[in-house]
Protein backbone atom coordinates (compact mmCIF):
# COMPACT_ATOMS: atom_id res chain seq x y z
CA UNK A 1 0.00 0.00 0.00
CA UNK A 2 1.20 3.17 -0.96
CA UNK A 3 0.45 6.42 1.10
CA UNK A 4 -0.40 9.44 -0.38
CA UNK A 5 -0.73 12.38 2.10
CA UNK A 6 -3.97 14.41 1.86
CA UNK A 7 -3.98 17.81 -0.56
CA UNK A 8 -4.92 20.01 2.27
CA UNK A 9 -2.35 18.55 4.26
CA UNK A 10 0.51 19.24 1.36
CA UNK A 11 -0.83 22.62 1.36
CA UNK A 12 -0.61 23.78 5.11
CA UNK A 13 2.73 22.32 4.84
CA UNK A 14 3.96 23.92 2.20
CA UNK A 15 2.37 27.63 2.94
CA UNK A 16 4.97 26.54 6.44
CA UNK A 17 8.08 26.30 4.34
CA UNK A 18 8.43 22.41 4.94
CA UNK A 19 8.78 20.32 1.42
CA UNK A 20 7.04 16.75 1.24
CA UNK A 21 9.37 14.17 0.35
CA UNK A 22 9.82 10.70 0.41
CA UNK A 23 12.29 8.53 2.36
CA UNK A 24 13.45 5.21 -0.41
CA UNK A 25 13.82 1.61 1.24
CA UNK A 26 12.45 3.14 4.72
CA UNK A 27 13.25 0.32 7.40
CA UNK A 28 12.17 0.57 11.32
CA UNK A 29 15.18 0.29 14.20
CA UNK A 30 12.92 -2.93 15.09
CA UNK A 31 11.14 -5.96 14.01
CA UNK A 32 7.28 -4.90 14.15
CA UNK A 33 3.80 -6.70 13.63
CA UNK A 34 2.43 -6.57 9.90
CA UNK A 35 -0.18 -4.06 10.94
CA UNK A 36 1.98 -2.16 12.98
CA UNK A 37 4.56 -2.03 10.50
CA UNK A 38 2.04 -0.41 7.74
CA UNK A 39 1.16 2.12 10.03
CA UNK A 40 4.72 3.04 10.98
CA UNK A 41 5.11 3.07 7.15
CA UNK A 42 2.76 5.75 6.86
CA UNK A 43 3.97 7.80 9.38
CA UNK A 44 7.90 8.22 8.50
CA UNK A 45 8.42 6.59 4.94
CA UNK A 46 6.77 10.02 3.70
CA UNK A 47 7.60 13.03 5.35
CA UNK A 48 8.11 16.51 5.80
CA UNK A 49 11.12 18.75 5.66
CA UNK A 50 13.02 22.25 6.46
CA UNK A 51 16.33 22.28 4.87
CA UNK A 52 16.07 25.81 6.42
CA UNK A 53 16.32 24.12 9.36
CA UNK A 54 19.63 22.81 9.12
CA UNK A 55 22.48 21.86 11.43
CA UNK A 56 26.06 20.27 10.86
CA UNK A 57 26.19 16.85 12.48
CA UNK A 58 29.60 15.38 12.03
CA UNK A 59 30.15 13.45 9.11
CA UNK A 60 26.66 14.94 7.72
CA UNK A 61 23.94 17.26 8.24
CA UNK A 62 20.54 17.24 10.16
CA UNK A 63 17.89 18.68 8.67
CA UNK A 64 14.31 19.68 10.46
CA UNK A 65 11.57 17.36 9.32
CA UNK A 66 7.54 16.40 10.67
CA UNK A 67 5.85 13.34 10.47
CA UNK A 68 2.62 12.58 8.82
CA UNK A 69 1.33 13.67 12.19
CA UNK A 70 2.97 16.92 12.49
CA UNK A 71 5.49 15.57 15.05
CA UNK A 72 9.23 17.22 15.02
CA UNK A 73 11.57 14.92 13.76
CA UNK A 74 15.48 14.93 12.47
CA UNK A 75 16.75 13.73 9.32
CA UNK A 76 20.73 12.88 9.00
CA UNK A 77 21.61 12.65 5.73
CA UNK A 78 25.53 11.57 4.98
CA UNK A 79 27.48 14.58 2.72
CA UNK A 80 28.98 13.99 -0.41
CA UNK A 81 31.96 15.91 0.81
CA UNK A 82 32.09 13.66 3.68
CA UNK A 83 32.91 10.55 1.62
CA UNK A 84 36.18 12.69 0.35
CA UNK A 85 37.23 14.25 3.22
CA UNK A 86 36.64 11.35 5.97
CA UNK A 87 40.26 10.21 6.99
CA UNK A 88 40.74 7.22 9.69
CA UNK A 89 41.83 8.46 12.76
CA UNK A 90 45.39 6.90 14.18
CA UNK A 91 45.20 3.14 14.39
CA UNK A 92 47.60 0.76 14.78
CA UNK A 93 45.99 -2.19 13.11
CA UNK A 94 46.56 -1.48 9.29
CA UNK A 95 46.77 0.54 6.20
CA UNK A 96 43.99 3.46 5.52
CA UNK A 97 41.10 2.14 3.55
CA UNK A 98 38.91 3.79 0.74
CA UNK A 99 37.52 7.08 2.36
CA UNK A 100 33.68 6.44 1.41
CA UNK A 101 33.86 2.94 2.89
CA UNK A 102 35.24 4.86 5.90
CA UNK A 103 32.46 7.13 5.70
CA UNK A 104 29.52 4.98 5.11
CA UNK A 105 30.81 2.89 8.00
CA UNK A 106 30.79 5.70 10.38
CA UNK A 107 27.09 6.53 9.61
CA UNK A 108 26.12 2.69 9.69
CA UNK A 109 27.79 2.28 13.54
CA UNK A 110 26.15 5.84 13.97
CA UNK A 111 22.75 3.91 13.43
CA UNK A 112 23.99 0.50 15.53
CA UNK A 113 24.43 2.74 18.56
CA UNK A 114 21.13 4.88 18.18
CA UNK A 115 19.47 1.60 17.89
CA UNK A 116 20.96 0.24 21.17
CA UNK A 117 20.30 3.69 22.97
CA UNK A 118 16.85 4.39 21.40
CA UNK A 119 14.53 5.37 24.50
CA UNK A 120 17.42 5.35 27.16
CA UNK A 121 16.83 8.87 28.81
CA UNK A 122 19.15 11.77 27.69
CA UNK A 123 20.01 10.11 24.08
CA UNK A 124 18.09 10.99 20.85
CA UNK A 125 14.88 8.03 20.05
CA UNK A 126 16.03 6.22 16.66
CA UNK A 127 12.49 5.82 14.40
CA UNK A 128 14.41 4.45 11.33
CA UNK A 129 16.56 4.38 8.05
CA UNK A 130 16.86 4.82 4.26
CA UNK A 131 17.79 6.92 1.25
CA UNK A 132 16.68 11.00 0.84
CA UNK A 133 17.59 12.02 -2.65
CA UNK A 134 20.41 9.30 -3.55
CA UNK A 135 21.72 9.40 0.21
CA UNK A 136 22.00 7.18 3.20
CA UNK A 137 19.68 8.88 6.11
CA UNK A 138 19.04 7.90 9.41
CA UNK A 139 15.49 9.40 10.46
CA UNK A 140 15.22 10.16 14.74
CA UNK A 141 13.96 12.71 17.08
CA UNK A 142 14.59 16.13 16.89
CA UNK A 143 15.97 17.79 19.71
CA UNK A 144 14.88 20.87 20.09
CA UNK A 145 17.73 23.10 22.25
CA UNK A 146 20.98 24.30 21.79
CA UNK A 147 24.26 23.24 21.77
CA UNK A 148 26.50 23.26 24.98
CA UNK A 149 29.63 25.29 23.03
CA UNK A 150 26.73 28.33 22.03
CA UNK A 151 25.53 27.64 25.70
CA UNK A 152 28.56 28.69 26.83
CA UNK A 153 27.95 32.55 25.85
CA UNK A 154 24.45 32.51 28.00
CA UNK A 155 25.66 31.18 30.99
CA UNK A 156 28.86 32.44 31.54
CA UNK A 157 29.33 34.81 34.29
CA UNK A 158 32.48 36.68 33.42
CA UNK A 159 34.29 38.06 30.09
CA UNK A 160 36.79 34.89 29.68
CA UNK A 161 33.68 32.72 29.18
CA UNK A 162 33.85 30.66 32.99
CA UNK A 163 30.88 29.63 34.24
CA UNK A 164 29.95 29.39 37.72
CA UNK A 165 31.89 26.08 39.77
CA UNK A 166 27.71 25.60 41.05
CA UNK A 167 26.50 25.56 37.69
CA UNK A 168 29.42 23.57 36.01
CA UNK A 169 29.33 20.44 38.48
CA UNK A 170 25.48 20.69 37.74
CA UNK A 171 26.33 20.23 34.23
CA UNK A 172 28.91 17.83 35.14
CA UNK A 173 26.67 15.31 37.36
CA UNK A 174 24.07 15.32 34.43
CA UNK A 175 26.62 14.84 31.85
CA UNK A 176 28.41 11.91 33.74
CA UNK A 177 24.77 10.34 34.44
CA UNK A 178 24.61 9.63 30.51
CA UNK A 179 27.89 8.44 30.19
CA UNK A 180 27.34 6.17 33.33
CA UNK A 181 24.25 4.78 31.87
CA UNK A 182 26.43 4.07 28.69
CA UNK A 183 28.62 2.19 30.91
CA UNK A 184 26.24 -0.19 31.41
CA UNK A 185 24.38 -0.84 28.30
CA UNK A 186 26.12 -3.89 26.21
CA UNK A 187 29.28 -3.69 28.49
CA UNK A 188 29.92 -0.07 27.78
CA UNK A 189 28.98 2.20 24.30
CA UNK A 190 31.71 4.72 23.96
CA UNK A 191 31.06 7.58 22.46
CA UNK A 192 34.75 8.94 21.59
CA UNK A 193 34.55 12.34 20.35
CA UNK A 194 33.02 13.96 23.35
CA UNK A 195 32.95 17.80 22.93
CA UNK A 196 30.61 20.67 23.47
CA UNK A 197 29.62 20.90 20.14
CA UNK A 198 28.03 17.21 20.72
CA UNK A 199 26.50 17.89 23.92
CA UNK A 200 22.97 19.78 23.75
CA UNK A 201 20.52 21.15 26.07
CA UNK A 202 17.06 20.26 25.64
CA UNK A 203 14.82 23.29 25.92
CA UNK A 204 11.59 21.56 24.58
CA UNK A 205 10.17 21.18 27.84
CA UNK A 206 12.01 24.36 29.99
CA UNK A 207 14.01 26.79 28.80
CA UNK A 208 17.76 27.24 29.59
CA UNK A 209 17.37 29.85 32.29
CA UNK A 210 14.67 27.87 33.82
CA UNK A 211 17.59 24.58 34.06
CA UNK A 212 20.27 26.95 35.10
CA UNK A 213 17.95 28.69 37.53
CA UNK A 214 16.92 24.90 39.27
CA UNK A 215 20.33 23.64 38.88
CA UNK A 216 19.00 20.57 36.75
CA UNK A 217 19.57 20.38 33.12
CA UNK A 218 17.77 17.98 30.15
CA UNK A 219 21.15 17.14 28.49
CA UNK A 220 21.66 14.60 25.12
CA UNK A 221 24.29 13.01 23.92
CA UNK A 222 24.37 13.49 20.27
CA UNK A 223 26.62 12.61 16.89
CA UNK A 224 27.58 8.99 17.32
CA UNK A 225 29.59 8.74 14.08
CA UNK A 226 32.96 7.83 16.18
CA UNK A 227 31.01 5.62 18.75
CA UNK A 228 31.91 1.81 19.47
CA UNK A 229 30.06 -1.17 21.23
CA UNK A 230 32.92 -2.80 22.19
CA UNK A 231 30.90 -6.24 21.99
CA UNK A 232 29.93 -5.96 18.56
CA UNK A 233 32.82 -6.46 16.09
CA UNK A 234 32.93 -4.43 12.70
CA UNK A 235 35.38 -5.65 9.98
CA UNK A 236 36.31 -2.36 8.91
CA UNK A 237 36.91 -1.12 12.29
CA UNK A 238 39.49 -3.84 12.44
CA UNK A 239 41.10 -3.29 9.14
CA UNK A 240 41.18 0.65 9.45
CA UNK A 241 40.74 1.88 13.22
CA UNK A 242 38.28 4.46 14.10
CA UNK A 243 36.72 6.26 11.33
CA UNK A 244 36.39 9.93 11.92
CA UNK A 245 38.84 11.34 14.90
CA UNK A 246 37.84 12.98 18.12
CA UNK A 247 38.17 16.77 18.89
CA UNK A 248 41.78 17.15 19.94
CA UNK A 249 40.91 19.71 23.07
CA UNK A 250 39.20 17.04 24.52
CA UNK A 251 40.18 13.81 23.68
CA UNK A 252 42.32 11.50 25.79
CA UNK A 253 45.94 10.72 24.66
CA UNK A 254 45.00 7.16 23.60
CA UNK A 255 42.64 8.87 20.95
CA UNK A 256 45.73 10.67 19.58
CA UNK A 257 48.59 8.65 18.44
CA UNK A 258 49.20 5.41 16.77
CA UNK A 259 52.25 4.85 18.42
CA UNK A 260 51.34 2.80 21.50
CA UNK A 261 50.42 -1.16 22.06
CA UNK A 262 47.22 -2.16 22.55
CA UNK A 263 46.30 1.49 20.95
CA UNK A 264 42.80 -0.48 19.73
CA UNK A 265 41.57 -2.35 22.72
CA UNK A 266 42.12 1.19 24.53
CA UNK A 267 39.68 3.20 22.36
CA UNK A 268 36.79 1.05 23.55
CA UNK A 269 37.00 1.35 27.03
CA UNK A 270 34.32 3.95 28.71
CA UNK A 271 37.64 5.71 30.28
CA UNK A 272 37.95 7.45 26.85
CA UNK A 273 34.81 9.46 27.36
CA UNK A 274 35.61 9.99 30.95
CA UNK A 275 38.86 12.11 30.11
CA UNK A 276 36.55 13.81 27.08
CA UNK A 277 33.66 15.01 29.89
CA UNK A 278 36.54 16.11 32.48
CA UNK A 279 38.21 18.43 29.94
CA UNK A 280 34.75 19.69 28.50
CA UNK A 281 33.99 20.84 32.77
CA UNK A 282 37.56 22.11 32.75
CA UNK A 283 36.59 24.32 29.71
CA UNK A 284 33.17 25.31 31.46
CA UNK A 285 35.27 26.28 34.36
CA UNK A 286 38.47 28.04 33.66
CA UNK A 287 37.40 29.39 30.27
CA UNK A 288 39.98 27.34 28.33
CA UNK A 289 40.53 24.10 27.56
CA UNK A 290 43.40 21.98 30.12
CA UNK A 291 46.13 21.92 26.64
CA UNK A 292 47.13 24.46 24.66
CA UNK A 293 47.55 22.59 21.62
CA UNK A 294 48.39 25.10 19.43
CA UNK A 295 47.09 25.54 15.62
CA UNK A 296 50.43 24.55 13.98
CA UNK A 297 51.27 21.71 11.73
CA UNK A 298 54.23 20.45 14.00
CA UNK A 299 52.39 21.23 17.02
CA UNK A 300 49.01 18.78 15.89
CA UNK A 301 51.93 16.01 15.50
CA UNK A 302 52.71 16.62 19.13
CA UNK A 303 49.43 16.51 20.91
CA UNK A 304 49.96 13.14 22.51
CA UNK A 305 52.95 13.82 24.20
CA UNK A 306 51.70 17.45 25.39
CA UNK A 307 49.18 15.17 27.23
CA UNK A 308 51.10 12.64 28.59
CA UNK A 309 54.40 14.84 29.33
CA UNK A 310 52.79 18.24 30.53
CA UNK A 311 50.67 19.31 33.52
CA UNK A 312 47.39 20.74 32.33
CA UNK A 313 47.28 24.66 32.57
CA UNK A 314 46.25 26.25 35.80
CA UNK A 315 43.21 25.67 37.12
CA UNK A 316 41.34 28.87 38.10
CA UNK A 317 37.42 29.30 38.38
CA UNK A 318 35.53 32.51 38.34
CA UNK A 319 35.79 33.01 42.05
CA UNK A 320 39.63 32.83 42.93
CA UNK A 321 40.25 34.71 39.48
CA UNK A 322 36.99 37.20 40.18
CA UNK A 323 38.73 41.07 40.98
CA UNK A 324 34.99 41.99 42.50
CA UNK A 325 33.62 38.89 43.88
CA UNK A 326 29.99 40.54 44.81
CA UNK A 327 29.89 41.44 40.94
CA UNK A 328 30.40 37.80 40.58
CA UNK A 329 27.95 36.87 42.82
CA UNK A 330 25.50 38.86 41.37
CA UNK A 331 25.78 37.20 37.97
CA UNK A 332 25.12 33.69 39.74
CA UNK A 333 21.93 33.73 42.24
CA UNK A 334 22.27 30.37 43.14
CA UNK A 335 25.57 30.66 44.42
CA UNK A 336 24.82 34.65 46.31
CA UNK A 337 21.71 32.48 48.10
CA UNK A 338 23.61 30.00 49.40
CA UNK A 339 26.30 32.71 50.54
CA UNK A 340 23.82 34.61 52.50
CA UNK A 341 22.41 31.77 54.07
CA UNK A 342 25.75 31.18 55.23
CA UNK A 343 26.84 34.19 56.46
CA UNK A 344 23.80 34.27 58.07
CA UNK A 345 24.55 30.84 60.22
CA UNK A 346 27.94 32.03 61.14
CA UNK A 347 27.26 35.70 61.75
CA UNK A 348 29.96 36.55 59.72
CA UNK A 349 30.30 39.99 57.17
CA UNK A 350 33.22 38.50 55.60
CA UNK A 351 35.87 40.45 53.72
CA UNK A 352 35.70 40.39 49.99
CA UNK A 353 39.86 38.38 50.72
CA UNK A 354 37.87 36.14 52.93
CA UNK A 355 34.78 35.28 50.75
CA UNK A 356 36.98 34.54 47.95
CA UNK A 357 39.48 32.31 49.79
CA UNK A 358 36.35 30.53 51.32
CA UNK A 359 34.94 29.89 48.08
CA UNK A 360 37.92 29.01 46.42
CA UNK A 361 38.05 26.08 49.32
CA UNK A 362 35.26 24.82 48.12
CA UNK A 363 35.53 25.25 44.39
CA UNK A 364 38.81 23.11 44.97
CA UNK A 365 37.14 19.52 45.66
CA UNK A 366 35.38 20.07 41.83
CA UNK A 367 38.98 20.91 40.90
CA UNK A 368 39.98 17.37 42.35
CA UNK A 369 37.37 15.35 40.77
CA UNK A 370 38.44 16.62 37.13
CA UNK A 371 41.75 16.21 37.53
CA UNK A 372 41.25 12.75 38.83
CA UNK A 373 39.46 11.94 35.49
CA UNK A 374 42.42 14.07 33.33
CA UNK A 375 44.83 10.95 34.47
CA UNK A 376 46.91 10.69 31.10
CA UNK A 377 47.26 6.19 31.94
CA UNK A 378 43.69 5.27 31.32
CA UNK A 379 43.44 2.59 33.82
CA UNK A 380 43.78 5.09 37.19
CA UNK A 381 40.84 7.19 35.70
CA UNK A 382 37.40 6.73 37.72
CA UNK A 383 34.06 5.48 36.00
CA UNK A 384 31.62 7.69 34.73
CA UNK A 385 28.84 6.59 37.64
CA UNK A 386 32.01 7.35 40.48
CA UNK A 387 32.43 10.93 38.59
CA UNK A 388 28.90 11.20 38.64
CA UNK A 389 28.37 10.63 42.45
CA UNK A 390 30.80 13.12 43.28
CA UNK A 391 29.69 15.29 41.74
CA UNK A 392 26.34 15.34 42.55
CA UNK A 393 27.86 14.81 46.55
CA UNK A 394 29.51 18.57 45.56
CA UNK A 395 26.49 20.13 44.42
CA UNK A 396 24.73 18.61 47.75
CA UNK A 397 26.72 19.68 49.83
CA UNK A 398 27.51 22.94 48.87
CA UNK A 399 26.07 25.37 50.82
CA UNK A 400 27.80 23.46 53.92
CA UNK A 401 30.45 23.62 52.58
CA UNK A 402 30.69 27.65 52.04
CA UNK A 403 29.52 27.55 55.48
CA UNK A 404 32.26 25.36 57.08
CA UNK A 405 34.86 27.43 55.09
CA UNK A 406 33.53 30.55 56.38
CA UNK A 407 33.49 29.35 60.15
CA UNK A 408 37.27 27.96 59.25
CA UNK A 409 35.95 24.52 59.66
CA UNK A 410 37.00 20.87 57.71
CA UNK A 411 34.45 20.90 54.43
CA UNK A 412 32.82 17.69 53.62
CA UNK A 413 34.55 15.44 51.39
CA UNK A 414 32.61 14.95 48.31
CA UNK A 415 33.84 11.64 47.25
CA UNK A 416 32.86 8.65 47.84
CA UNK A 417 34.99 5.12 49.12
CA UNK A 418 34.99 3.26 45.89
CA UNK A 419 36.62 7.21 44.38
CA UNK A 420 38.79 7.45 47.03
CA UNK A 421 40.32 3.56 46.46
CA UNK A 422 40.74 4.26 42.76
CA UNK A 423 42.75 7.02 43.43
CA UNK A 424 44.92 5.42 46.35
CA UNK A 425 45.75 2.62 43.57
CA UNK A 426 46.33 4.62 41.59
CA UNK A 427 48.83 6.53 43.75
CA UNK A 428 50.20 3.54 44.72
CA UNK A 429 51.25 2.24 41.68
CA UNK A 430 52.34 5.04 40.29
CA UNK A 431 54.74 5.66 43.45
CA UNK A 432 55.75 2.33 43.05
CA UNK A 433 57.03 2.52 39.12
CA UNK A 434 58.89 6.18 40.40
CA UNK A 435 60.31 4.54 43.26
CA UNK A 436 61.69 1.41 41.37
CA UNK A 437 63.20 3.99 38.84
CA UNK A 438 64.93 6.13 41.74
CA UNK A 439 65.84 3.36 43.59
CA UNK A 440 67.61 1.78 40.59
CA UNK A 441 69.16 5.42 39.54
CA UNK A 442 70.52 5.85 43.48
CA UNK A 443 72.17 1.96 43.52
CA UNK A 444 74.07 2.60 40.21
CA UNK A 445 75.36 6.20 41.29
CA UNK A 446 76.51 4.55 44.59
CA UNK A 447 78.16 1.72 43.34
CA UNK A 448 79.98 4.21 41.03
CA UNK A 449 80.88 6.97 43.98
CA UNK A 450 82.03 3.46 45.69
CA UNK A 451 84.07 2.22 43.10
CA UNK A 452 85.57 5.57 42.09
CA UNK A 453 86.54 6.45 45.39
CA UNK A 454 88.08 2.91 46.19
CA UNK A 455 90.28 3.46 43.22
CA UNK A 456 91.49 6.96 44.11
CA UNK A 457 92.23 6.93 47.80
CA UNK A 458 93.59 3.23 47.27
CA UNK A 459 96.73 2.44 49.08
CA UNK A 460 97.22 6.10 50.25
CA UNK A 461 99.27 6.39 53.21
CA UNK A 462 97.02 6.33 56.57
CA UNK A 463 97.70 6.25 60.45
CA UNK A 464 94.14 4.89 62.21
CA UNK A 465 93.39 5.27 66.14
CA UNK A 466 89.47 4.16 66.35
CA UNK A 467 89.00 3.15 69.53
CA UNK A 468 91.20 0.02 70.34
CA UNK A 469 92.66 0.02 66.59
CA UNK A 470 95.98 1.83 65.98
CA UNK A 471 97.68 0.67 62.69
CA UNK A 472 99.50 2.46 60.22
CA UNK A 473 100.28 1.54 56.21
CA UNK A 474 98.63 1.57 53.26
CA UNK A 475 94.75 2.31 53.17
CA UNK A 476 92.71 -0.67 51.30
CA UNK A 477 90.08 1.25 48.99
CA UNK A 478 87.93 -1.32 48.29
CA UNK A 479 87.37 -1.48 52.01
CA UNK A 480 86.54 2.04 52.13
CA UNK A 481 84.42 1.42 49.13
CA UNK A 482 82.02 -1.03 50.89
CA UNK A 483 81.90 0.89 54.11
CA UNK A 484 80.09 3.91 51.22
CA UNK A 485 77.28 1.62 51.43
CA UNK A 486 76.90 1.33 55.30
CA UNK A 487 74.28 4.75 55.02
CA UNK A 488 72.84 2.56 52.90
CA UNK A 489 72.21 -0.93 55.06
CA UNK A 490 71.55 0.83 58.36
CA UNK A 491 69.08 2.90 57.08
CA UNK A 492 67.64 -0.60 54.93
CA UNK A 493 67.26 -1.93 58.32
CA UNK A 494 65.32 0.36 59.85
CA UNK A 495 63.11 1.33 57.14
CA UNK A 496 62.24 -3.03 57.37
CA UNK A 497 62.17 -2.64 60.98
CA UNK A 498 59.42 0.28 61.45
CA UNK A 499 57.36 -0.36 57.68
CA UNK A 500 53.79 0.30 57.11
CA UNK A 501 54.00 2.87 60.79
CA UNK A 502 53.56 6.83 60.28
CA UNK A 503 57.08 6.73 61.96
CA UNK A 504 58.98 4.99 59.25
CA UNK A 505 60.42 7.81 57.36
CA UNK A 506 62.03 9.35 60.72
CA UNK A 507 63.32 6.05 61.51
CA UNK A 508 64.85 5.66 57.86
CA UNK A 509 66.11 8.98 57.76
CA UNK A 510 67.51 8.02 61.44
CA UNK A 511 69.29 4.91 60.41
CA UNK A 512 70.73 6.81 57.28
CA UNK A 513 72.73 9.18 59.33
CA UNK A 514 73.57 6.83 61.81
CA UNK A 515 75.27 4.76 59.28
CA UNK A 516 77.10 8.27 58.17
CA UNK A 517 78.08 8.99 61.57
CA UNK A 518 79.71 5.81 61.89
CA UNK A 519 81.92 5.95 58.65
CA UNK A 520 82.94 9.67 59.76
CA UNK A 521 84.12 9.09 63.12
CA UNK A 522 86.02 6.07 61.42
CA UNK A 523 87.53 9.36 58.52
CA UNK A 524 87.80 11.55 61.59
CA UNK A 525 90.17 9.10 63.30
CA UNK A 526 92.36 8.46 60.31
CA UNK A 527 95.48 10.62 59.73
CA UNK A 528 96.22 11.10 55.82
CA UNK A 529 99.75 11.63 54.56
CA UNK A 530 97.60 13.93 51.69
CA UNK A 531 94.79 15.68 52.61
CA UNK A 532 92.78 14.80 49.39
CA UNK A 533 92.07 11.39 49.92
CA UNK A 534 90.74 12.47 52.97
CA UNK A 535 88.06 15.74 51.35
CA UNK A 536 87.35 12.85 48.71
CA UNK A 537 86.23 10.56 51.21
CA UNK A 538 84.09 13.21 52.84
CA UNK A 539 82.69 14.16 49.65
CA UNK A 540 82.22 10.49 48.82
CA UNK A 541 80.61 9.79 51.85
CA UNK A 542 77.83 13.15 51.86
CA UNK A 543 76.69 11.88 48.05
CA UNK A 544 76.43 8.08 49.75
CA UNK A 545 74.11 9.61 52.38
CA UNK A 546 72.51 11.70 49.94
CA UNK A 547 71.55 9.15 47.67
CA UNK A 548 70.67 6.30 50.15
CA UNK A 549 67.94 8.49 52.14
CA UNK A 550 66.54 9.68 48.75
CA UNK A 551 66.04 6.12 47.49
CA UNK A 552 64.71 4.70 51.03
CA UNK A 553 62.67 7.24 51.54
CA UNK A 554 61.13 8.29 48.18
CA UNK A 555 58.20 6.12 48.13
CA UNK A 556 56.85 7.00 51.48
CA UNK A 557 57.68 10.87 50.58
CA UNK A 558 55.64 10.30 47.42
CA UNK A 559 52.62 9.01 49.16
CA UNK A 560 52.19 11.55 51.40
CA UNK A 561 52.13 13.68 48.77
CA UNK A 562 50.04 12.20 46.28
CA UNK A 563 46.96 12.43 48.67
CA UNK A 564 43.66 11.06 47.59
CA UNK A 565 40.92 13.66 46.65
CA UNK A 566 39.37 12.70 49.87
CA UNK A 567 41.99 13.56 51.97
CA UNK A 568 43.03 16.86 50.46
CA UNK A 569 39.51 17.81 51.13
CA UNK A 570 40.05 19.25 54.16
CA UNK A 571 41.43 22.58 53.51
CA UNK A 572 40.31 25.45 55.85
CA UNK A 573 39.54 28.99 54.47
CA UNK A 574 42.36 31.28 55.06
Amino acid sequence: MQYQPHPDTNNEHAATGLRLVRIEGFSAPTTLQEDEQEAYLRRFATIFIDESRCREGGLGQVLYGEDTWGKPIAVKTMNAEATQTATPAPSDDAPSSPTRDIATEAFRREYETLRTLSGVRGFPRLYGSGRLNGKDAIIMEWVEGETLATAIRHLSIDDSGRLSPLTVAQLGRDLFSLLARMEIIEDGIVHRDISTSNIMIDTSARTLEEQAGEGRFDLRLVDFGSAVLPTRSSSLTQRYGAPRGATPDFAPPEMLTEDVANVSTMRKNPAVDVYAAASVLYLLLSGHPPFDLGKDEEAERSYYLRKTEQLPRSLKGAHAASGRIDATLEREPQTATLVQEAMKKTGQQPSDKKLVSALSAVDGQLNEVIFACLDPIQEYRPLASEVQDSLAHFVDSYGRNVENALAEQPLSSCTDSAFERRARAANAKRSQRWSIGVGVGAIVLLLVTSLVTAVLVDASKVIVSFGPIHWSGPLNGWAIGALLWLPALCGCIARLATRNRPSSLAWTGGGVVLGTLAVLAFTLSTSFAAAAPFWLIIGALAAAAALSWFALSFDIIMARARTTPIERAQPRAA
